[in-house]
């Protein structure tokens, strides 16, 4: 991939530089040195000396009752500069915002050379944070002035520049082509023929134009541009490393082309100082040294391609709202995961297994982590402005998930949730080092194993040519696996992912296409598929943690049948975990003693809106606000509606009484009384146990999504956000909504998503059970997870989860759980009682479809 790093305008700075005398360093330190001297010092290479003075001067220049637009662009222009080598993109884009605020107030043209420049960063910025999107829409704004402006200076050239290579990301490569090409006829009309002008800003013309030509594979022509660059880059009069940059080209080239050895020398030559180039740099090196075999040198390579795009990470996650933090993310996480985890494999030295498995803890959990990091951080702030600021914020998201006829409503709230978070993480401190003092080694994993032990992180693994962006690459589902004794994890190819795929493609969770998955013959296979291999490491251990990856978490691991012809969770104990990081605080929380527990069923889900608002007026969340207009926009009933469920009744009864003679307080809410504000009115104060008897619902795909009545009234705050709406628990009157007849904003729909149990605290809950349908479903990531109900509860901070895989049949599902709290309250470990509840009704229903559903997630 390339690196937003732009030259957004080629300028060089003639002027007389002050001279370094007595006391220089302490005028620098307390902001004192002239615009001359910030120049001077920043051409010696020491930029980072001249931040105070020109933080200085900017509010000097502001604030001047003469506003000089070309003195204050060069104090800008040299803070920005500064700010993207550092990484500190937060302040590059406040410094730039600032800046455009400032040309639109004081500038006697607002459309100036200067003004567009501000433009340009803008997208600059937006590049770097890989908002593509975002960062056209800010050339296009720049293109429009400069085009208004009748400007088609090197400036004009440049952002042409900058917008071709944008579109190349994007991989349109018709406008990326078109763009270059028209850049190049312009910089041709100012100074002649590209390659024999003087003029030095045909340097950071061809190496972009190189790049363009590189990526549609006009190879010959591309590495005419890079060498060009290679051969004359010290003749760029402005401060910036092309030759870093051809020269990592160009040897992306010569891989390409199988020439590794030939890019393994140029590689050798790259020194830079920028953070997010160096990360691409030593990225590309290491698939050089991996399809060279040079295993020793990987190592080095892939350490310090880890330690630099974490330190980008944690720089994004300290400066970044969540919708940027996911973007940056969702790119990175997926390089990394495939280098690591392709080169581990191949390599199989035990550094590089210890820095795969690491880096696959890390990655499963960064999203998740950050998002507990911030709440925890932000509600336990000594700054009340920061609570309340915070719980303001928690309620915009809560609002703008609905959709409203006002987009102007909308927008406003995106603009207010926006400004809410940047303030709040600005306010929090260093949240990367926070992040960092959380991060879990492999070794922190195996010093938490007994001899008895065995820990299985499930990833993935793309076996094919990484440095090929056009192949597709064949990916495999992998398993690092941990014992007491090993010096290093051990890593297994397994199945291709494809192969899992094909097992739930267009296939609905009914009776028969569960029996048909766990019926002893295919089982089996799916035993052989991901399993199997795993047992010569696994070896004597009995009770072995897993984490899934993938379409895996859609698999009862425990009912495959093995090789004996018994059930894995026969010959093994086995504990699913959302990361083997975890295993300590599991093995502490069975000797967790429950004292309360809330339990809901035998829920009304066709109660009136009318009654539904009589019940809302009992909580807080109840606005008082009439509803007679309201009621009048209902629609007329159509088909698809949730049905009464008769066994919750007696499920919820059965397990209160077994509860109470437990000396466990226990409350059941049911009928309209089950209403969602119910629920949310145990924020912060949740029980130790909750159990939901009801319907629940999940769509796994945007197809789905999009004909579905409930998601088409949603909005998202970003793209996997919108997938946390997509499953939840049905609450009384849920089908107002469900069925299209409910609009209103007043009260509570009745539909709990996944996304709104995320926003609640429910970190004193122990154990949730989710007694109702494909409670384990939601939308698969690879590298993140299920987005789903187990990760609502999960962020809310509750612990043990109990829920279903597939749609389960009532009157079994209340056996089960009937079975299951009997023997919870017995005395015996959480997953035993499960599994011996699954076994006794296995005695009435003999299929896996009304026994093997449910899992436990700790």
């Amino acid at each position: 991939m390339r690196i937003f790093y732009f030259i957004l305008l080629f300028f060089a700075l003639q002027t007389t530089y002050a001279q370094s005398g007595k006391g220089f360093q302490q005028r620098a330190k307390s902001g004192k040195l002239t615009l001359d001297e910030c120049i001077k010092i920043t051409n010696d290479g020491r930029r980072a000396e001249t931040v105070p003075s020109l933080l200085v001067l900017r509010d000097e220049i502001e604030n001047r009752p003469q506003f000089d637009d070309y003195e204050y662009y060069l104090v800008i222009i040299s803070l920005h500069y500064h700010y993207i080598e550092t990484g500190d993109l937060a302040k590059c884009r406040t410094n730039i915002d600032r800046a455009i605020d400032t040309y639109m107030k004081r500038s006697i043209d607002p459309n100036n050379d200067y003004s567009r420049f501000m433009w340009c960063a803008k997208g600059q910025i937006e590049a770097n944070l890989k908002n593509y999107g975002q960062a056209l829409y800010y050339y296009n704004s720049a293109q429009v002035l400069y085009e208004n402006a009748n400007d088609h200076s090197d400036y004009y050239v440049v952002l042409l520049t900058n917008m071709a290579v944008i579109y190349k990301e994007v991989g349109n490569f018709l406008p990326a082509k078109l763009y270059m090409d028209e850049a190049i006829e312009q910089y041709e009309e100012l100074h002649g023929n590209i390659y024999t002008t003087s003029d030095a800003g045909r340097i950071g013309i061809l190496n972009e134009y190189g790049y363009i030509l590189y990526a549609i594979k006009h190879y010959d022509e591309a590495i005419k541009c890079f060498k060009y660059v290679i051969d004359h880059y010290k003749e760029a009069s402005f401060d910036f490393d092309f030759y870093s940059l051809a020269s990592n080209n160009l040897a992306r080239i010569y891989m390409e082309q199988g020439n590794w050895s030939e890019a393994a020398k140029i590689f050798e030559t790259i020194n830079n100082t920028s953070n997010e180039r160096n990360y691409v740099f030593k990225k590309n090196q290491s698939v050089c040294y991996l399809n060279l075999k040079d295993y020793k040198r990987l190592e080095t390579s892939i350490i310090e391609t880890n330690e630099i795009a974490f330190g980008n990470v944690m720089s994004v996650f300290s400066n970044f709202t969540e919708v940027e933090r996911e973007n940056y993310w969702s790119q990175v996480s997926f390089e990394l995961t495939s280098l690591n985890n392709w080169s581990a494999f191949l390599a199989n030295t035990p550094e590089l297994l210890s820095v795969a498995y690491d880096n696959t803890l890390f990655c499963k959990s960064f999203l998740l982590e950050s998002s507990r990091i911030i709440d925890k951080l932000a509600m336990s702030s000594d700054n009340s402005t920061i609570q309340q600021e915070y719980k303001e914020y928690k309620r915009l998201r809560a609002k703008h998930a609905y959709k409203t006829s006002d987009q102007s409503e909308s927008d406003s709230i995106l603009w207010k949730l926006n400004k809410i978070e940047q303030h709040i993480i600005g306010s929090l401190g260093n949240l990367g080092q926070t992040l960092q003092e959380k991060e879990q080694k492999w070794s922190d994993v195996q010093s938490v194993l007994d001899g008895s032990d065995a820990a299985i992180e499930f990833c993935l693994i793309p076996i094919g040519d990484l440095i090929n962006e056009d192949q597709d690459l064949e990916y495999h589902y992998g398993a690092f696996i941990v014992r007491k004794g090993y010096k290093a994890p051990r890593l297994v190819l397994l199945a291709n992912t494809d192969s899992i795929e094909d097992l739930f493609h267009n296939q609905t969770s009914n009776e028969f296409h569960v029996n048909e998955i766990y019926q002893p013959q295919k089982s089996r296979m799916i035993y052989d598929m991901i399993w199997s291999k795993l047992n010569q490491y696994v070896g004597d251990a009995s009770n072995i943690y897993y984490s899934t990856s993938g379409l895996l978490a859609n698999i009862n691991f425990d009912i495959l049948t093995t090789e004996t012809g018994e059930m894995l969770n026969e010959k093994y104990h086995l504990f699913r975990v959302s990361s083997t990081a975890n295993i300590e605080g599991i093995k502490k929380c069975c000797l967790i003693n429950h004292k309360n527990a809330v339990l809901y069923g035998n829920i009304e889900y066709d109660e009136p809106v009318e009654k539904m608002a009589e019940e809302s007026s009992k909580y807080n969340e109840y606005t008082g606000t009439s509803i007679s207009n309201e009621l009048s926009l209902r629609s007329e009933n159509e088909r698809g509606k949730w049905g009464v469920l008769p066994s919750t009744k007696k499920e919820i009864d059965n397990i209160k009484d077994i509860l109470v003679s437990a000396g466990i307080e226990t409350k059941t809410i049911e009928d309209i009384s089950a209403s969602e504000e119910s629920f949310k009115a145990l924020d912060g104060k949740s029980p130790d146990i909750l159990h939901f008897a009801t319907h629940g619902f999940v769509i796994d795909s945007w197809d789905k999504a999009e004909e579905n009545k409930f998601v088409k009234q949603t909005n998202s705050y970003s793209q996997k956000e919108s997938y946390m709406m997509w499953s939840g628990l049905l609450m009384a009157g849920a089908n107002n909504i469900w069925q299209g007849k409910f609009d209103m904003h007043n009260i509570e729909d009745g539909v709990l998503t996944a996304d709104e149990i995320s926003r609640m605290d429910l970190k004193q809950t122990k154990m949730v059970v989710l007694s109702a349908c494909e409670t384990a479903k939601g939308k698969i990531d690879y590298i993140d997870g299920v987005f789903g109900l187990q990760r609502g509860f999960k962020k809310a901070g509750a612990g043990t989860i109990v829920m279903s895989l597939w749609k389960v049949q009532d009157d079994a599902t209340s056996m089960l759980m009937t079975t299951f709290y009997r023997n919870l309250l017995n005395g015996e470990e959480r997953h035993k009682a499960l599994w011996n509840a699954m076994m006794e009704v296995r005695k009435v229903y003999d299929d896996p479809y009304y026994w093997g559903g449910f899992i436990m997630l700790d």
